[in-house]
């Protein structure tokens, strides 16, 4: 008796979860996405001897239209550490 009762409720539980998503209007939406980034390599063997270690920083701008169309912008700066 058990096991049914809780069957039943996880299927009405679903049911109503997947009524909740059918319910979102159109997601096309104008947003504004920013992004950071931070990496350091250590080249190893005869790469090592011409560059050494290094670091690189940055970030990205990216605009979505209504049209779902991207407009990006990135840069990044380099620093040798040698």
């Amino acid at each position: 008796m058990r096991y049914k009762i809780y069957i039943i409720l996880c299927l009405c539980f679903s049911l109503q979860l997947q009524t909740l998503a059918q319910s979102v209007k159109d997601s096309c939406i104008r947003i504004l996405m920013v992004g950071i980034h931070f990496s350091g390599q250590l080249p190893k063997y005869d790469l090592e001897k011409r560059f050494g270690p290094n670091l690189s920083a940055g970030g990205s701008f990216t605009w979505k239209t209504k049209h779902n169309l991207l407009f990006s912008v990135e840069g990044s700066y380099f620093l040798e550490l040698t």
